[in-house]
């Protein structure tokens, strides 16, 4: 079957969003290249596009807010008419597809299973007593566990060449992960077993690809690559894990195949450590795959499986029933408030500070120009990094100029700005403050240093800067106001506080604050600030970044709660 594209406007390239993973793009690859064969006429361009689940190489896709930290900036360019089409794994995309956008084609799968790296050359019921195996997954730790409860599950993130590199260290006795990732980059051979669906059922989707497009725009061409039985197959399995609610945090699983015409499904919940495992399987019409994968979801809710949903829950959502005010720049409140709802918290956003450009960008402007001039350039937040950026934009400029310097961070989201625009930063302090940053920074005598600030930043790490030798020069990066002061909802728990002045603004913007309110501070800076107002600090984050104050007020609820 062949569709007449002649109609379509083939004067510019269609553009095809994907991520940079190498993994990503072969898959991109390998979707451009099937319409290719469909439709000889079209042509392509492929854009390469960072994603949340892309910079943040660390933290547990369930700790950046599980499904979707693969996928939402993708849709994201989508809706802005950036690009066309986007490529997913399929397994990466949330169950509820967000509004003005459609899964456009799912092409034929790959093997779904999951597979076991290991450096000894043995399977998983061959591995060392106490085996240290990675995975950053629940599903995969709650089934190996199953089987070996003996193992110790270690993190590990990372794209696919980096996580099979890591298999081969000392760290880890094994890892387990997708087959069809390792087979699409040629990377099979060093997959020690190929873990059967009875030992370790699939992610829903997983070995899928999806192609997603706009609603309103029609591709009929992607007909031609469109597998209908994979798209049967993995509609159920989405089902099943739609009607349970689940996500990464949660130890859920299935897979449908076909047998004698019809699907065949099988489901899985389990609970964390794998002491618990709840499967279950029906058969039905490929029609009615949305209803076979609820029904299986029902049936293991009456077996037991809403008990472990909801221990999972209380384990995944230790900020449930809480809402908390955050104090920051409305432009930065966004994904501190995404945490907090990944997190089962109502965020509410009552910015005490706001930021502006400078009204006066000369002097910013001519430190920009003779950046080469400086042995070290210090950025003491990623609001100086943006600030930075609008400047070098304005003067038709580029990051280039810092190529040849070393750049300093204050933090790791100051460092992941810099990182954006690929620039690299030598220096990042142990301890995420500003007086840190003069206790650690490798200076010798009378280098040259550019610090970029706040306009109400304190003058105390440049002090610092300079007595250790250091010829400092300090500029105003943006300006910081206090926003006109708002209505206040005092049915909260708690308050979040990022900086002094945060503190000294929301001090001046409001009249009294509940004795109640729980306060917690990104650090001891901050504490400090909110302590000579009167406020009780309930507790200060260890690591001072915005994961640190997170995790220290769910330590503070478990705390609380036992």
């Amino acid at each position: 079957m062949k569709f007449n594209v002649i109609a379509f406007d083939l004067s510019r390239p269609l553009i095809v969003g994907t991520r940079s993973s190498a993994l990503a793009q072969w898959q991109t690859n390998h979707v451009i290249a099937a319409l290719q064969r469909a439709a000889p006429q079209l042509t392509f361009e492929t854009r390469l596009i960072q994603t949340a689940g892309d910079k943040d190489r660390t933290r547990s896709i369930a700790e950046l807010g599980g499904l979707g930290v693969f996928t939402k900036e993708l849709e994201d360019a989508l809706l802005r008419r950036e690009i066309d089409l986007a490529v997913h794994s399929l397994k990466d995309l949330p169950t509820d597809t967000p509004a003005g956008l459609k899964i456009a084609a799912v092409v034929e799968r790959a093997d779904a299973r999951d597979a076991l790296v290991s450096r000894h050359g043995v399977g998983l019921h061959q591995l060392p007593r106490g085996a240290r195996i990675g995975t950053a997954s629940a599903r995969r730790s709650a089934q190996v566990l199953a089987q070996r409860p003996d193992a110790q599950i270690v993190p590990l993130r990372g794209n696919v060449d980096t996580r099979l590199n890591k298999a081969k260290t000392d760290d880890y006795d094994a890892i387990v992960l997708a087959v069809a990732g390792i087979e699409r980059l040629g990377r099979a051979v060093e997959i020690t077993e190929y873990l059967d669906v009875e030992i370790m059922l699939p992610d829903p989707g997983q070995g899928a690809l999806a192609v997603e497009t706009r609603a309103g725009d029609d591709f009929p061409w992607l007909a031609l690559i469109h597998h209908a039985p994979t798209f049967a197959a993995v509609t159920t399995e989405r089902a099943f894990l739609r009607a349970l609610g689940g996500g990464c945090r949660t130890p859920i699983a299935a897979y449908a195949e076909w047998r004698d015409g019809a699907l065949y499904l099988r489901g899985l919940v389990a609970a964390a450590d794998g002491s618990r495992v709840i499967r279950g399987a029906l058969t039905g019409d490929s029609k009615r795959a949305e209803e076979l994968g609820a029904q299986l979801a029902n049936t293991l809710l009456q077996q037991g499986a809403a008990d472990l949903l909801n221990r999972s829950n209380e384990i995944s959502k230790p900020l449930a029933g809480k809402r908390i005010l955050i104090t920051r720049a409305r432009n930065q409140a966004e994904s501190f408030a995404e945490k907090i709802r990944a997190w089962g918290g109502e965020p509410i956003e009552y910015p005490t500070i706001e930021i502006l450009p400078l009204e006066d960008p000369r002097e910013l402007d001519n430190a920009l120009a003779h950046v080469t001039d400086y042995d070290w350039v210090v950025f003491t937040s990623a609001n100086g990094v943006n600030a930075v950026d609008e400047r070098l934009r304005a003067q038709n400029s580029n990051w280039g100029c810092f190529a040849r310097g070393h750049i300093a961070a204050i933090g790791p989201a100051t460092a992941r700005a810099l990182q954006a625009h690929n620039v690299h930063v030598a220096f990042v302090p142990t301890k995420f403050r500003a007086e840190q940053i003069a206790l650690e920074l490798p200076l010798t005598a009378r280098q040259r240093v550019l610090l970029l600030r706040a306009d109400i930043a304190s003058d105390e790490l440049a002090h610092r800067l300079e007595a250790c030798g250091a010829q400092v020069t300090s500029i105003h990066a943006y300006h910081t106001i206090m926003p006109i002061a708002g209505d206040l909802d005092w049915n909260t728990d708690a308050i979040t506080f990022t900086s002094a002045s945060t503190v000294r603004h929301f001090a001046a913007m409001v009249s009294e604050i509940p004795e109640q309110l729980a306060v917690f501070c990104i650090g001891p800076v901050t504490a400090q600030a909110a302590q000579q107002f009167g406020l009780r600090v309930a507790a200060v984050a260890d690591v001072h970044t915005i994961d640190g104050l997170l995790q220290t007020m769910r330590d503070y609820y478990n705390k609380s709660n036992s």
